[in-house]
């Protein structure tokens, strides 16, 4: 429950742009999730662990609304705790050090 609780707060509002987390649906296919991404300009970024959740970027305002209506359930920071949760133990520690990655504002 925690979990939930943490995701559902620590969630980005649709203004936010940037390099996010973005998370589809369960089981979504994967031309479906690309199609999402490129709808909204975002370049990929980075995989996870799942072929649900991806690293993308994009500058313009409003990006997270515009993942949102493309049919993401929601975008994160990607170093928070949903984004260790998604790629695994390492996985900000890699993005933390990686020097093509770029958090944008805190």
């Amino acid at each position: 429950m925690l979990v939930v609780v943490m995701a559902v707060v620590t969630r980005l509002p649709g203004s936010y742009s940037g390099t996010v987390l973005a998370v589809f649906p369960p089981r979504t296919p994967a031309d479906q999730v690309f199609a999402a991404i490129d709808e909204t300009d975002a370049r990929i970024i980075r995989a996870t662990l799942f072929s649900n959740a991806w690293i993308v970027e994009e500058q313009s305002p409003g990006f997270v609304a515009r993942l949102r209506e493309a049919g993401a359930l929601a975008a994160w920071k990607p170093i928070s705790g949903v984004s260790f949760a998604v790629g695994g133990c390492t996985f900000g520690a890699i993005l933390a050090n990686d020097p093509a990655f770029d958090a944008g504002p805190s």
